[in-house]
């Protein structure tokens, strides 16, 4: 079906200015209407509506020769005086900032239809956030966790790397590229971003067991079973710890310590309803007892 512009001029009359208003700004954000049309017609509906008349002003005024826009500046609150107290507490909304709201509505889908499995629909829905509002750091670190997900960890990277330059101090986006890197193999560069992720987050219980598992590669084990005890401390319900710490007690013979954290993996994956990783605990179990 075809989308139409909307038609202010009719029966505006019997409508709030105010729902005329928005109706014009999603004919713009959609692409159903060009500005200048809508400008023109917001500026009839701003002989009625003060509020909306301050949203445009910041912008529109900028041409004052233009006589089009007489009706706005005319349309201005009164200064102050004795007898007219002055409405600049109605709040003036830049367009920046509309368009930053706007963007969190977007950016808020794309969450919506991550939590769902819908990844493409979560994409179309950060990609817009980020038209948005390009400094939008947040919107580029779950877009990137969606592209890891997907297993395009170059693009994740990219991702990454933006949010880390809009937001230095973004401990997730550290930990997320450290992932990322991982899944490389690279893990040298996962190891930095894990240590900085708990520089500046020391308390971030799966920057320790990632970093555990990169140390588990590195065949670093002391340090492995440091990161996994630390998280445990931190979060007595991680299960992919005592999971991987359960691992280097087996390689190192240690069988008894090794099925204590392989029960707790258990009991806490199927609390949890992770089903995979309670079967994955179950086998290691079989496997130590000789069943």
């Amino acid at each position: 079906m075809t989308r139409q512009s909307p038609n202010p001029s009719q029966n505006n009359s019997s409508r709030p200015a105010y729902i005329v208003f928005l109706a014009l700004i999603g004919a713009i954000i959609t692409g159903a209407a060009n500005f200048t049309t809508v400008v023109d017609n917001i500026i009839s509906i701003c002989k009625t509506d003060i509020i909306i008349c301050r949203f445009f002003k910041s912008d529109i005024t900028k041409n004052p020769e233009d006589k089009k826009y007489d009706v706005i500046r005319e349309s201005d609150p009164p200064s102050t005086s004795e007898k007219a107290k002055p409405t600049s507490d109605v709040p003036l909304i830049p367009p920046v900032q509309f368009s930053q709201l706007v963007s969190k509505d977007s950016y808020n889908k794309g969450l919506a239809y991550y939590k769902q499995g819908e990844y493409q629909q979560a994409l179309a829905a950060y990609n817009q956030a980020i038209r948005l509002n390009p400094k939008f750091a947040d919107a580029y670190y779950n877009r990137a966790i969606v592209y890891d997900d997907l297993g395009e960890y170059e693009k994740a990277l990219a991702d990454y790397n933006q949010a880390i330059q809009l937001n230095p101090k973004f401990a997730n986006a550290y930990y997320g590229r450290g992932l990322a890197y991982y899944n490389q193999g690279k893990y040298e560069q996962a190891l930095a971003d894990y240590n900085q992720a708990i520089r500046l987050n020391p308390k971030f219980a799966e920057a320790y067991n990632n970093r555990g598992r990169v140390y588990y590669n590195q065949g670093n084990y002391q340090q492995a079973i440091a990161d996994y005890n630390r998280t445990i401390q931190l979060n007595p319900k991680y299960a992919y710890a005592y999971y991987n710490r359960g691992l280097i007690y087996e390689l190192n013979k240690n069988i008894e310590k090794a099925i204590s954290d392989f029960e707790k993996a258990a009991n806490l994956y199927k609390q949890q309803g992770n089903q995979k990783w309670y079967q994955n605990s179950l086998d290691q179990l079989k496997e130590l007892r000789g069943n």
